[in-house]
């Protein structure tokens, strides 16, 4: 059986090829997505609340909405964490944390809870969320509510009415006042559990206290005094570094009944959190306070470089930036994550930290640093992207999501026009592999209602028509790039003129006119100002165009030359569609051997950029070329594999390619019989990891040509021992007198040369390396 291979692409390529555009999902639905924007790994032991878990997982059995309110501080986040964590292994749809507190508009909620369930594309982010769970068990930690209850109320209605097998766990300090929503108020902890929280913290700071029974009664008054609040607590007990539990107690208590006498508005459990939070800041220096209040400005978690960066001036030298971030952590103030290098702040405590800002009159100047500093990493990625660090500079990107919308929402909220529009033009490849093309439509398109530089006017305009291309807004698409050509005649850079025909080329091929769109694409090639990307995607016009026009000499020529071009450079990401291309050329002529070695290299790259969408395609076309190579029963499996990822994605085949599918489901029913639905079953099973190792160590079995053994330098594996203990890449540099960017290298290196994705995968590596190392190394 010979069959094309549709193109790898969005929007106008896909549109072109048969292929409809919506959202995507990265994570398979047997996999909690609860890292990233879900939940934070928790760092400490979880103390008490076991009756309160077990009364909630009854609660949660009889209603679909259940909101755990209580106090800021009181544990509402850690309680929903430990919760859906024990659900874990019993949950077959799966589960997503989306985190709230980063967000200040309402209308923001569903972008965020979309993100966190891993869904990605063009179009209405409610209606995806909806088609993604209408059929699946699942549950959705909305966490951090209370300022946006609105929009978490329309969201949890619509999904409660629609998804009738969806459980909602809210955490917020009022009620959602959803019909059928069961509150679950929560208080301080017990007597028993707060004290033992208490020690248990207290030797964090203090490795060798031992809470003798001659202090117990202090230890129960200060936790009495505490209310028992959890945050509270721990912020106590992070003094005992520096002072004796009597005088704690002592001067805990004056503080708060201070601090309670003046503050008669707030309800008793917040005051006395708010006072502990009071205490602890009245009792810092200068730096200290000034490093907090400035954090306050990240709406998600930070690195250091980026806290150097953002809160530094000329009274806070950037210098004692590190030492001064420590101090906090110790007292519990700020934490930290050291599997990857991150700092956040306590919801609590930004609230606190952003009401001493606005008090000392910094927030606009600390502000305007965060947007410069976004701006920095915007730019920086951009102008790294056509290279080897693709994968890296994702991971980065994904880390400071929240800030990046932070920073946007800010120029927007400022005026900040040009700087808003220049951020979210250097974060364009980020919105197009691990966000959404309607999230970037959104950022791009009130930033082009301004005057800008004509050049960047112009490659801004273009790109918001390449991402209303992607979305299959045509019409819409066809607007921007007449702007974009208005603008790049201003500006007068050849550069530019290349970029906005590379686009309008796309555009050409979304509305079937493919001779324009190849006479654009020559014109490009042949234009020595074209850049390398600008080419590279020229050179993927043209062999869509050959591919559709049935020259598929041509068509191997184009893809080959852009691969070229790719490898090149060490870039990744846009080499997948010429690699798709190319395969389906191969195929059509008779070649599967040599289709699926290009598929196998395609679906490398889509693992290790975290692309599902991109999986999807490959894993599909790997099951028809299987056919032809004879591999039935892996056919079968790829087939379930495949299906599972489509149900992800939101996106799938539109006729011209549904036949060929179908075409290879009536072969396989026929070869296998019942093995069929079997093996489709077990594909649709497969966690992830599972089914990236089925599709590939399979494939690989079939690929005629041996693999070269793999050589790893002795730095490498001294790095790859260091991950495989779980050390992020600040301590595996204190330990081996790297930098974090030249560790960070080092295992960069090791996910290229072992064809690895993730660093689990690295530590899995090393593992099998322990138990049988290799012969001549």
């Amino acid at each position: 059986m010979v069959v094309p291979i549709p193109l790898i692409m969005r929007g106008a390529v896909t549109l072109a090829l048969g292929c409809s555009e919506g959202w995507t999902r990265r994570t398979p639905v047997n996999v909690i997505a609860m890292d990233g924007v879900g939940a934070r790994v928790p760092l400490t032991s979880f103390v008490g609340r076991r009756e309160e878990i077990a009364r909630l997982r009854g609660l949660m059995a009889e209603s679909r909405l259940v909101t755990i309110t209580g106090a800021g501080g009181s544990g509402k986040t850690r309680l929903a964490e430990e919760l859906v964590a024990g659900l874990a292994r019993s949950l077959k749809g799966g589960a997503a944390f989306a985190r709230l507190a980063g967000i200040s508009d309402p209308s923001e909620v569903t972008t965020v809870v979309a993100a966190a369930v891993d869904l990605r594309g063009g179009g209405d982010a409610m209606a995806a969320l909806i088609e993604y769970l209408r059929e699946r068990r699942f549950v959705l930690v909305l966490d951090n509510c209370e300022h946006v209850t609105d929009g978490a109320a329309r969201l949890a209605s619509q999904i409660l009415e629609r998804c009738p097998a969806v459980a909602i766990l809210a955490t917020s300090r009022r009620a959602l006042l959803v019909p059928g929503e069961q509150l679950f108020p929560i208080e301080g902890l017990t007597e028993s559990a707060a004290v033992t929280l208490f020690a248990e913290r207290v030797r964090r700071v203090s490795p060798s206290f031992v809470l003798a029974e001659s202090l117990r009664p202090l230890a129960v008054t200060l936790c009495d005094r505490l209310d028992g609040m959890p945050l509270a607590i721990e912020l106590a007990a992070a003094r005992m570094r520096h002072l004796g539990l009597g005088e704690l107690v002592e001067r805990l208590s004056g503080h708060l009944t201070d601090l309670g006498s003046t503050s008669g508005v707030a309800p008793e459990r917040q005051r006395t959190l708010r006072g502990a939070i009071g205490w602890s800041h009245d009792l810092l220096d200068e730096p200290q306070r000034a490093l907090w209040r400035r954090l306050a400005v990240f709406a998600g978690t930070f690195s250091l470089r980026a806290a150097e960066t953002v809160t530094a001036d000329e009274r806070l030298d950037r210098g004692i930036v590190e030492r001064v971030l420590g101090e906090l952590v110790d007292r519990s103030m700020v934490v930290f994550d050291p599997s990857h290098d991150r700092y956040q702040l306590i919801e609590a405590m930004r609230e606190f930290g952003l009401e001493q800002l606005r008090g000392a009159g910094e927030d606009d100047e600390v502000a305007a640093r965060h947007r410069s500093w976004m701006l920095d990493r915007a730019t920086d990625f951009d102008r790294r992207w056509w290279g080897p660090d693709q994968a890296a500079l994702l991971d980065e990107m994904s880390a400071d999501a929240a800030d990046l919308r932070a920073a946007l929402e800010s120029c927007r909220a400022t005026g900040a026009h040009a700087e808003g529009l220049q951020i979210a033009m250097g974060s364009l490849w980020y919105w197009m592999t691990r966000a959404s093309h309607a999230e970037a439509a959104r950022w791009f398109v009130p930033f082009l209602e301004h005057e800008a530089d004509p050049a960047l006017a112009a490659r801004s305009h273009a790109a918001a028509g390449w991402i209303a291309v992607l979305s299959g807004r045509l019409a819409e698409a066809g607007a921007f790039l007449d702007r974009a050509a208005n603008h790049a005649a201003r500006a007068a850079e050849p550069a530019i003129d290349a970029y906005v025909r590379m686009v309008t080329g796309y555009l050409a091929i979304a509305e079937q006119r493919p001779e324009q769109a190849r006479a654009l694409a020559r014109v490009i090639l042949a234009d020595p100002a074209a850049d390398d990307t600008c080419r590279s995607w020229a050179l993927l016009e043209l062999g869509i165009v050959s591919f559709i026009g049935g020259d598929l000499t041509e068509c191997q020529r184009a893809c080959r030359e852009g691969i070229e071009l790719s490898r090149g450079v060490g870039e990744s990401w846009a080499r997948v569609p010429h690699l798709h291309l190319l395969a389906g050329s191969l195929w059509q002529g008779g070649e599967p051997r040599a289709a699926m070695e290009h598929l196998v290299e395609a679906l490398r790259i889509d693992r290790r950029l975290d692309d599902l969408w991109h999986r999807a395609w490959s894993i599909e076309a790997m099951a028809w070329v299987s056919v032809d190579l004879g591999l039935h029963e892996r056919a079968a499996r790829l087939l379930g594999i495949a299906a599972e990822c489509w149900a992800f994605t939101g996106a799938g085949m539109t006729p011209p390619w549904q036949r060929f599918h179908d075409t290879t489901e009536t072969a396989l029913r026929r070869r296998l019989g019942t093995r069929y639905a079997r093996e489709v079953a077990i594909g649709r099973q497969l966690d992830q990891v599972r089914a990236m190792s089925f599709a590939l160590e399979d494939a690989e079995a079939e690929r005629p040509v041996p693999v070269a053994p793999v050589r790893i330098s002795p730095r490498e594996r001294e790095v790859a021992a260091l991950v495989a203990q779980g050390l992020g890449n600040r301590e595996i540099g204190e330990r081996l007198f790297l930098s974090p960017r030249t560790v960070e290298t080092h295992v960069q290196h090791l996910l290229n040369k072992l064809g690895l994705g993730t660093r689990a995968e690295i530590a899995a590596w090393h593992a099998r390396e322990v138990i049988a190392p290799p012969v001549g190394e």
